[in-house]
């Protein structure tokens, strides 16, 4: 007898991981996380990987229950007002090559 194991049971629940696929992106290149896409979204955790060059200005803007962000790699540039009124926001990591727009948090 096998014993059944959940694939994602090592995953947090609380993360979202936008990659590549995910409903937030655009499909041809330059891949993007697109403006406004995830606009006050309940997200709480996110992690970024994958190939694109640009998350958007506003694109997380007013997401509420947002604490953490991870920028894997890739991101070259984060847009103005990208994660704008993330109040709750404590830790970000971004890559030192990712230019970053003014008031982007």
């Amino acid at each position: 007898m096998t014993k059944k194991t959940d694939k994602n049971a090592n995953i947090d629940p609380e993360v979202t991981v936008i990659g590549k696929g995910s409903p937030y992106v655009t499909k041809s290149k330059p891949f993007k996380i697109n403006k406004e896409a995830c606009k006050g979204k309940p997200f709480k955790k996110i992690v970024i990987e994958g190939i694109f060059e640009l998350i958007e200005e506003e694109t997380f803007r007013d997401c509420n229950n947002l604490v953490s962000v991870e920028i894997r790699h890739g991101i070259t540039e984060i847009g103005e007002g990208a994660f704008r009124n993330c109040k709750k926001m404590i830790s970000v990591v971004i890559p030192k090559s990712t230019k970053v727009e003014g008031k982007a948090f």
